[in-house]
């Protein structure tokens, strides 16, 4: 999960949010933080005190708006696995193709059988 903004004021209760975050952690959810600098330049602290968490967390402060599209494609980045490719399209289509045509041939094999046994 990610959770990104630019300040804290709708926390009612910092206890309450760790709360939360640690009840998501222990559900193996694992939150990274896109915090937005511009009027809080602790604000990257607060995350890490407060909201981000779980095994592989991370953090990625964007000095300003127009820097949020440069800290979303570093988090891009750091959860493309360089050892777990990605498949090719080809190979989604096909495995979708596959899949349709056993649906097809099943439907085909079960009509014959309906009417085989009329």
């Amino acid at each position: 999960m990610d959770v990104s903004g630019d300040g804290v004021e709708n926390v009612t209760s910092d206890d309450g949010l760790r709360a939360a975050r640690d009840r998501a952690v222990q559900a193996g959810i694992i939150i990274n933080g896109l915090p937005i600098v511009t009027n809080d330049p602790d604000l990257d602290d607060y995350y890490k005190n407060n909201v981000i968490g779980g095994s592989d967390s991370f953090l990625i402060a964007a000095n300003d708006f127009s820097d949020f599209g440069n800290a979303v494609t570093q988090k891009i980045g750091r959860e493309i696995k360089p050892d777990k490719p990605v498949p090719e399209p080809i190979t989604i289509l096909g495995s979708l193709a596959a899949g349709g045509m056993g649906i097809v041939l099943r439907r085909q094999k079960k009509q014959k059988d309906t009417a085989n046994s009329v």
